[in-house]
């Protein structure tokens, strides 16, 4: 089996919209750079939040917003680059904040519950270089991580859109080892033709 990979993405914020890499720096035994180093509390005080930002034993998924829990901001991308965070709607930019001010954190967080209502409050975006907000970062030692879209978790968003999806536009990003191996999975795979 002969394939390349023609695009490769990366979640500057946990689970909410992906980003082209046009480069990257990846760093041995962690991953991509940036990736996923800010996320988005949910449902949790302020105090809890400032915990599960600095200790990754303390982190659960459902304390996060999600795609998932939160299909209203599948509309919305954000970009990191140069130290700003960017957030866009229909490739408008409605606003960027420096991600080491974190008085900035919370007017981004403003932003979005006023853009949002239905999000369950309160919100805080948390950044962490050191342990980013991997899945499987739930210990003092940050566990790389490869995300992979399978059909269940397409059918499960679906559900809550409440339409079907293209699956030409899903970020979907795959083990190199399974590929490989060429082992079949129950998943999809972005490949150049």
């Amino acid at each position: 089996m002969n394939c390349f990979i023609s695009s490769i993405h990366y979640y500057p914020v946990k689970s909410l919209s992906f980003s082209n890499l046009k480069k990257s720096h990846i760093r041995k035994n962690f991953g991509i750079l940036n990736d996923r180093i800010f996320c988005f509390s949910r449902n949790i005080e302020m105090n809890k939040a400032k915990l599960i930002e600095e200790f990754p034993n303390q982190r659960k998924l459902n304390n996060f917003l999600t795609f998932k829990n939160s299909p209203v901001l599948n509309k919305y991308k954000f970009f990191y680059e140069d130290e700003k965070l960017s957030l866009f709607k229909e490739g408008k930019k409605i606003i960027s904040i420096s991600s080491d001010n974190y008085d900035q954190h919370n007017i981004i967080c403003k932003k979005l519950l006023e853009l949002e209502q239905s999000l369950i409050k309160p919100i805080y975006l948390l950044k962490n270089k050191k342990f980013p907000f991997f899945d499987t970062t739930h210990s003092n030692k940050t566990s790389n991580t490869i995300s992979l879209i399978n059909i269940n978790s397409i059918k499960d968003f679906e559900k809550k859109l409440e339409k079907l999806l293209n699956l030409k536009d899903l970020d979907v990003i795959y083990t190199l080892r399974e590929l490989m191996r060429g082992k079949k999975a129950n998943g999809l795979i972005k490949l150049l033709r």
